[in-house]
């Protein structure tokens, strides 16, 4: 059984999210685990975080938070991406891809489980942070824009509970 144990506003700087692109052409069962099977296999994660500068990491203390980040929009495929988080203007690594983010806020819960209870709890958290006011927000090309971040010090630490990040990318809080 999982729980939604945090909900808050975070704000970032302009960045840049650098990774590969799947389809739902490429789940399997399903899910993406097998990209990110992959990703491990290959390692595919240590040239990213070779980006990842100590004033960048003190600007986005989890900048070295692995992403599943998703991208929907009327009319265009589901796109899941696996990547990193970077500085914008940071070059792209050959063999990767990037997508521009501008500044923004985020809405983010922090799912709390075991293993197999912490995932697909997207609308569980969002629907908490519609209840805090947050709006889902869409980028300069239209897509809206959520993700699953793994925090080492959260999700990585090898026995129960786990938890999860979930977040939004949600319009700015009203001034």
């Amino acid at each position: 059984m999982s729980e939604i144990v945090k909900t808050y506003r975070q704000s970032i700087p302009p960045l840049a999210f650098v990774g590969k692109r799947y389809t739902d052409a490429d789940r399997v069962d399903g899910s993406f685990g097998a990209a990110w099977q992959t990703w491990f296999a290959n390692n595919w994660y240590a040239p990213l975080m070779k980006l990842v500068t100590p004033a960048y990491e003190k600007a986005y203390p989890e900048a070295k938070s692995m992403i599943g980040l998703m991208r929907v929009k009327e009319g265009e495929p589901f796109e899941y991406w696996i990547g990193l988080f970077v500085p914008e203007g940071t070059p792209c690594p050959d063999g990767y891809r990037s997508v521009v983010l501008p500044k923004a806020d985020l809405g983010i819960g922090w799912v709390e489980g075991d293993w197999s209870d912490v995932f697909c709890q997207e609308e569980a958290v969002y629907a908490r942070l519609q209840h805090a006011g947050m709006t889902l927000a869409t980028d300069p090309s239209g897509f809206a824009c959520f993700f699953e971040r793994y925090v080492p010090e959260r999700f990585d630490t090898g026995k129960n509970p786990f938890i999860l990040d979930i977040g939004f990318f949600v319009k700015p809080a009203a001034r």
